[in-house]
C-alpha cells in the first residue's frame, strides 16, 4: 500500500509538471514482466491490472509461447489523469461538448504521447488490453495508441444484462460513455455485442464475440475433480451478497462529481426500484443460518465498492447485533477458491452465479419480496432450471441445509439445458474461450490475410 502511495504521487506530479521522460522510466521500474515461456516470445502484451480482467487474461494465454505480458497497476493512468483531465469526466460521463472541457482531454492525450514514445524505446509493445472499453483516465489512451499503430483491445468483462437493463445501458453507453476509441471490443456474448453495436460504440466488424475466457478454468475444475463432494472438511456456504438497490436506480460517479453517495439519482420509474425486501431477508437468512448451524461456514462475498459494502453491513447487523462467528465477511478478490470450497452457492443477479454453474455446483437464488413482481423480472437474469429457487426465507435456509447435509456430485458433463444458459450469458460453455481471444488479439497484432502473405 504505502508502495502505491508513492507511485500515485510520483506520477501525478509527473503529469502535473509535465515531465513525460521521468514518467515513463517510472512506469518501466513498476512494470511487472510475466514471460509465458522460458526464451524470447515474439509478441509482448501490455495489461492493466483489474480484478476479473487478470483471470480473464490469464486463462486466455494459458499454455502460450508467443506472448510475454507486461503489467501495469490500474492506478497509474488515474494518477496522470488526475491534474489534467477535467474532474467532472469519470466512466459514466465522457461525452461533453464544453471546450473546455475538450481541451483537457486533449492536454491529457497529448502528454500520454510524450510518454508513450520514451516508454516504447524501453519496453516495445505490440498491444494494449484492457478491462472495460470506458475506463475515463484509458480513454484518450486508447486514441493516442491507435494514432501511433498500436492496437488497443478491451476485453470487456461487464456483459450480464438482464432485458431491462439493457434499456439503461444502451442510454448510458450513447449519451454517457461515447465511442470506443480503441481497435476491437471482444464481448462475452450476443447481447453485450448488439448492444454496443445500437448504441454507438463501435462498429460491427469492432466487436467480437469470444466469451467469458476465466470461465475455462472453471470448466477444467469440475472435469478434473468430477464424482462425490468432499465430506471430510467443514461444511461451506458462499452467498454473493448484493446492496439493497444493486444494478437498479443509479449512474455510480466519482468523488469529484459531488453528488451525494457518488450516485447519481435516474429520472422517473428508475428512481423508485429497489431490492429491499429481497436485500434484507435473504442476508438475514445468512445470519440465521449461522446462528443455528455453528458448525456451517458461512462465507458473505462481497466486492470492494463502499458503497455496497455499507449497504450490506447495515443489512447484516439489522438482524443481529453481534454476527454468528462462523460468517465470514470477504471483500474483494478472486471468488473461485470460495467456490469451489463450497457445497452450495448462493447469490443474485451476479455472474458470480454462472460461475458456480459451470462449476457444477448447486446455486440457489433467493426469489421472493420484488423477485415476486413480475414487473421486476425483466431486472433479473433468468437461470432457468440451472439454479433453483428459494420462495422465502425459511425455504432458502432449508434449501441451504439440506444441499450441506446431503452433498452433491460434481458432474463431469453439464446438461444441455445448463450448458445453454452458459452460452447465452457468457458465451463459454465449451471451455474454449480463452483460446477464442487468444487468436482475435493475434489477428489485431497480425490478420489472417497478412500473415498468410
Amino acid at each position: 500500500m504505502f508502495a502505491h502511495s508513492v507511485f500515485y504521487f510520483l506520477f501525478r506530479e509527473c503529469a502535473r509538471f509535465r515531465q513525460p521522460r521521468l514518467a515513463a522510466w517510472l512506469l518501466f521500474l513498476i512494470s511487472r514482466r510475466r514471460a509465458r515461456s522460458q526464451g524470447k516470445p515474439p509478441h509482448r502484451a501490455l495489461i492493466m491490472a483489474r480484478a476479473g480482467f487478470l483471470e480473464d487474461v490469464e486463462e486466455s494465454f494459458r499454455g502460450t509461447r508467443d506472448f510475454e505480458l507486461v503489467v501495469w497497476p490500474s492506478f497509474a493512468l488515474k494518477a496522470f489523469a488526475a491534474p489534467i483531465l477535467s474532474p467532472s469526466l469519470d466512466h459514466n460521463y465522457y461525452v461533453s461538448v464544453d471546450d473546455k472541457i475538450e481541451a483537457t482531454k486533449h492536454a491529457y492525450r497529448d502528454f500520454l504521447r510524450q510518454t508513450w514514445l520514451h516508454f516504447a524505446k524501453l519496453m516495445p509493445i505490440d498491444v494494449v488490453l484492457t478491462g472495460n472499453f470506458s475506463y475515463c483516465a484509458e480513454r484518450e489512451f486508447a486514441a493516442m495508441l491507435e494514432e501511433l499503430g498500436t492496437p488497443f483491445v478491451a476485453l470487456h468483462k461487464e456483459n450480464v444484462r438482464p432485458p431491462r437493463r439493457v434499456e439503461y445501458w444502451r442510454h448510458l453507453y450513447k449519451e454517457r460513455r461515447g465511442p470506443f476509441t480503441g481497435r476491437k471490443v471482444l464481448v462475452y456474448n450476443e447481447i453485450e455485442r448488439r448492444l454496443q453495436i445500437e448504441s454507438g460504440v463501435a462498429s460491427p466488424d469492432r466487436v467480437v464475440i469470444t466469451g467469458m475466457p476465466r470461465l475455462d478454468r472453471i470448466h477444467r475444475w469440475r472435469r478434473d475433480h468430477a464424482g462425490p463432494s468432499a465430506v471430510n472438511t467443514r461444511p461451506q456456504v458462499l452467498f454473493f451478497a448484493f446492496a439493497r438497490q444493486e444494478k437498479l436506480t443509479a449512474i455510480q460517479r466519482k468523488p469529484s462529481a459531488k453528488i451525494e453517495g457518488n450516485m447519481e439519482a435516474m429520472d422517473g420509474d428508475w428512481g423508485k426500484l429497489g431490492w429491499m425486501e429481497l436485500g434484507e431477508g435473504s442476508h438475514r437468512a445468512m445470519v440465521e443460518l449461522a446462528r443455528a448451524r455453528p458448525d456451517i461456514t458461512v462465507v458473505v462475498k462481497t466486492k470492494g465498492q463502499r458503497r455496497k459494502k455499507d449497504d450490506i453491513l447495515l443489512m447484516l447487523q439489522s438482524a443481529s447485533d453481534t454476527l454468528p462467528p462462523n460468517l465470514k465477511l470477504v471483500t474483494g478478490g478472486d471468488p473461485f477458491p470460495l467456490m469451489i470450497e463450497s457445497r452450495v452457492v448462493v447469490g443474485f443477479n451476479t455472474t458470480g452465479l454462472l460461475e458456480a454453474i459451470a462449476a457444477g455446483k448447486p446455486v440457489i437464488v433467493p426469489w421472493f419480496g420484488e423477485a415476486q413482481d413480475s414487473a421486476m423480472r425483466d431486472n433479473i437474469i433468468d437461470l432457468n432450471n440451472a439454479a433453483v429457487y428459494a420462495q422465502s426465507e425459511a425455504d432458502l435456509i432449508r434449501m441451504i441445509t439440506d444441499y450441506i447435509d446431503n452433498p452433491r456430485d460434481v458432474p463431469a458433463q453439464l446438461d444441455d439445458s445448463v450448458s445453454q444458459v452458459l452460452e447465452y450469458w457468457v458465451g463459454n460453455s465449451d471451455s474454449a474461450a480463452g483460446d477464442r481471444v487468444h487468436r482475435a488479439i493475434k489477428d489485431v497484432i497480425a490478420p489472417p490475410l497478412a500473415r498468410v502473405g
